[in-house]
């Protein structure tokens, strides 16, 4: 028997936040333990999630990687929508659901750190946060008690819109936890299609007159 795997989220990410999601990502990890014994290969869909079954106790493992559909990107950006943003300020966007374990927080501490250096910049966070309104509560909280600006959570979007956002970003960010960031996230796939520079935290770089490489999650870092 083969086994495909594209990643269960560590459960204590969603502690607090989600209790639902929590038991589930829970029973689902205690669950796939139940195939160790019974996969003739187990495969993951990144390096990343193969190393996790392997840690997961799966004798042998391999990368089966997804090839991504870029289509839903051909079409025309929303005018209306860009022209709101597409202006002499810096755009960081990150795209991707407002979820714990996304780590939205330590990307809206680096950003009040960069703000530091560019006033003149907005962060832009797209992506739905439908049974995470509390992780929405406290990220505008932390937003809030850091005295941030300009920090734009935009929902769920169109494709329209999505291109949009993609076409007026200086930089397209991706931040996650669990010694994190998977070799290719999707929506940093999807923003060097539309021309988007990306990069994502803890190496996060940002144009402010020559590249900074960030290499610890810390904000002092950024003031350095």
């Amino acid at each position: 028997m083969a086994l495909i795997y594209h990643n269960i989220t560590l459960p204590e990410h969603f502690i607090g936040v989600h209790k639902t999601l929590a038991r589930q990502c829970f029973r689902g990890r205690r669950e796939l333990r139940a195939y160790v014994d019974r996969c003739d290969l187990a495969l993951g869909d990144s390096e990343f999630n193969r190393q996790d079954l392997e840690q997961l106790g799966f004798p042998r493992t391999a990368v089966l990687p997804v090839v991504p559909d870029f289509s839903h990107l051909d079409g025309a950006p929303n005018r209306w929508l860009a022209r709101q943003f597409d202006d002499a300020w810096t755009n960081i966007l990150f795209v991707g659901r407002v979820i714990a374990n996304k780590k939205i927080e330590d990307l809206i501490r680096f950003f009040h750190a960069y703000q530091q250096f560019n006033a003149r910049s907005r962060l832009i966070i797209v992506g739905a946060h439908t049974g995470f309104e509390r992780y929405l509560t406290a990220l505008n909280h932390i937003a809030a008690s850091l005295g941030i600006d300009h920090v734009h959570f935009v929902g769920h979007v169109s494709d329209a819109e999505l291109i949009a956002f993609y076409e007026i970003a200086d930089l397209s960010v991706c931040e996650r936890a669990r010694r994190v960031l998977r070799p290719t996230g999707r929506s940093l796939l999807d923003g060097s299609t539309r021309g988007s520079p990306t990069q994502r935290p803890p190496c996060l770089r940002l144009w402010m007159g020559q590249e900074s490489f960030i290499r610890q999650r810390t904000p002092d870092t950024l003031r350095r």
